[in-house]
């Protein structure tokens, strides 16, 4: 047992599930996935002022995800050492920083650092929360307890989508990022008070080693380890594919319907609406998986939907109803997509031990796909005059991606999984 903020709580599984530290890491989760949101849904007013076309929107909206992309593995690593429960609430009060700045940005330079700041911030959440959601569920428990932290992404993003353009009608862009600093800063506090300060599970020891007692060089060579198996690239390339598609969809879609001559609430209303489906999605690969469908599969169906639906959305040809069923049809089954890869992490680790630093070269994936894919995009929107050429990147990704499908197919067929 671990005294948290005067009180007794389960030190680990086994005693009773604590779901009042489960809420706020999901809390935590979900506001620091308002800050995509709020990008998104800005995006136009914020380009308009700072004077920013398609491609430097693109990298800005990618900049997000830059740590990520550079040091998923890494943060990992280093958030062990630090200490989950300290991790949280500092990782919060990075990205409130990271928001307060953007928020006096001058330049579009400016907002691109202040960006960066923030996706520093998202990492180290990102990383550090799910091994305290484990913590804090008994066995029973932690399933659920997992599905409920998995839903923080479209949840949060959705729910910014959504309110980010009456916050931005009302005070403004500037005064939507001061008002996500606050919230930041509100859930930091509530965080360090329900976390505390002190390691339940694990101890940072000062002495070179990392939680679990062993040499702080081990960490790094595990990395390495896992970067050289075929089952961990597999899943991190999978899901890099993935994050491009949909952030080169989805990330666009409040520019592309402003510029179709809908208000931002609107345009927020229906963006948002897409990316609750992805939400489904994911719910619904989990019945999926617990009936037998092989992981491969799911993952091959949803890049490949994603790759068609993708051209219906931008199809000048087909009306606006028809494109935004697309867009739905986009979203909804490419959620299938993150649970079948974050299903075969345990599975595709070399080993027991490599758990984290697979689930760490995941989100390094998920951080490049982000990165690439709005640079992508808003380069060669700005290259043709328009959004008609999105497909192309969508499509060709999502080839690449069910081609990593069946790699994993062959791969556990060979027996390369740990049961």
């Amino acid at each position: 047992m671990t005294t948290r903020a005067g009180r007794t709580v389960p030190a680990a599984p086994g005693t009773r599930t604590d779901w009042s530290v489960i809420a706020i890491l999901v809390s935590a989760g979900l506001v620091v996935a308002f800050q995509v949101g709020k990008l998104a849904a800005a995006l136009p007013t914020v380009a308009a002022e700072l004077g920013m076309g398609a491609a430097l929107s693109g990298a800005v909206l990618g900049s997000f995800n830059l740590v990520a992309a550079l040091t998923g593995a890494l943060v990992g690593v280093v958030t062990g050492r630090f200490g989950p429960e300290r991790a949280v609430p500092a990782g919060l009060v990075v990205v409130a920083l990271g928001s307060a700045a953007g928020a006096a940005a001058t330049g579009p330079w400016m907002l691109l650092i202040s960006t960066v700041v923030e996706g520093t911030g998202f990492v180290v959440v990102a990383v550090a929360a799910p091994s305290l959601v484990a913590r804090a569920a008994t066995e029973r428990d932690s399933g659920v307890a997992l599905g409920l932290w998995g839903t923080y992404m479209p949840g949060g993003q959705a729910a910014m989508i959504l309110v980010a353009p009456f916050l931005v009608a009302a005070a403004g862009w500037r005064g939507l990022w001061l008002v996500n600093a606050v919230i930041l800063v509100a859930v930091a506090a509530l965080a360090v008070r329900m976390l505390g300060t002190g390691r339940s599970g694990a101890s940072r020891t000062g002495t070179g080693r990392t939680s679990t007692g062993r040499p702080a060089g081990a960490a790094f060579r595990d990395i390495a380890t896992a970067v050289r198996a075929p089952g961990p690239r597999l899943l991190a390339l999978a899901f890099a594919g993935y994050s491009l598609q949909f952030v080169a969809v989805a990330g666009f879609l409040p520019t592309v319907y402003a510029e179709q001559g809908l208000t931002p609430a609107t345009a927020g209303l229906l963006t948002a609406a897409v990316v609750l489906m992805n939400a489904l999605g994911n719910l619904g690969a989990g019945i999926l998986l617990r009936r037998g469908i092989p992981r491969w599969l799911l993952i091959a169906v949803a890049a490949a939907v994603m790759g068609v639906a993708a051209i219906g959305v931008y199809a000048p040809a087909l009306s606006f109803a028809a494109g935004y069923a697309c867009a739905l049809v986009f979203s909804g089954v490419g959620g299938l997509l993150p649970a079948a890869v974050l299903a075969g992490v345990p599975v595709l680790a070399p080993h027991s031990g490599l758990v984290p630093v697979t689930n760490g070269l995941v989100v390094q994936g998920i951080g490049i796909g982000m990165v690439a894919g709005p640079v992508a995009v808003g380069a060669l929107a700005q290259a043709v005059g328009g959004w008609h050429a999105t497909p192309l990147v969508v499509t060709t990704t999502a080839a690449l991606v069910v081609v990593v499908a069946f790699r994993l197919r062959r791969l556990e067929a060979a027996g390369a999984v740990r049961t």
